[in-house]
């Protein structure tokens, strides 16, 4: 037919910017997921001394959810809830639910140790670089 050889040298034409085009739409995928993963470890880390600060006692969801967003973290409650349940089954926190007042969360004593820099993070938790802490000289 009349098309077809405009159609193959087309194809032919194109052929070579595709394997780019896949490449290029897969980094930026890439990148997207590595962003997210990211902003997610961090805002672990930072519901980790919000519980801190709240020690010895118990924090609610709804506290780390309004602190959160007054970071101008885009969270919701569900995501939240998510992350303490994350960190309770890694045993860094004590999560459970008030009928009346919802979740809340506790530190125990691996998630104190994380949070002042005396045992390893878990992975998935944003833990600053060890060389961002100053060093003290003792002795």
């Amino acid at each position: 037919m009349w098309w077809e050889p405009r159609a193959r040298q087309y194809r032919s034409f194109i052929s070579p910017k595709l394997p780019f085009i896949e490449i290029k739409t897969g980094a930026i995928l890439n990148d997207k997921i590595e962003l997210q993963k990211r902003a997610r470890e961090l805002v672990r880390w930072m519901i980790l001394r919000m519980l801190y600060a709240g020690r010895p006692g118990r924090v609610s969801e709804l506290i780390i959810l309004r602190v959160l967003k007054s970071l101008d973290f885009d969270c919701k409650l569900d995501d939240v809830r998510q992350d303490m349940d994350y960190m309770r089954s890694v045993g860094l926190a004590e999560a459970g639910q008030d009928n009346l007042r919802g979740w809340w969360a506790r530190l125990t004593a691996l998630g104190i140790a994380v949070v002042e820099y005396g045992a390893r993070t878990p992975s998935g938790i944003g833990h600053p670089e060890d060389d961002a802490v100053p060093k003290v000289a003792y002795g």
